[in-house]
């Protein structure tokens, strides 16, 4: 599963064990990305605009 894939499933609510490696890894992996993107929100000035993109990064939106 792609990580396309992974965020669509979540979407539509499915649950992840912690016993299925391939979605825990996924999850492990979209929880870092958001952790970074919140780190460069959160140590910097930005704009309302640079804010804006860093949030459609962070929601994919």
């Amino acid at each position: 599963m792609n990580m396309e894939d992974f965020i669509d499933f979540c979407r539509k609510g499915n649950p992840i064990s912690g016993e299925d490696k391939e979605l825990h890894g996924l999850l492990t992996q979209c929880s870092y990305e958001a952790q970074r993107i919140t780190m460069e929100l959160n140590n910097s000035y930005h704009s309302k605009e640079e804010i804006a993109e860093i949030f459609r990064e962070l929601t994919g939106s």
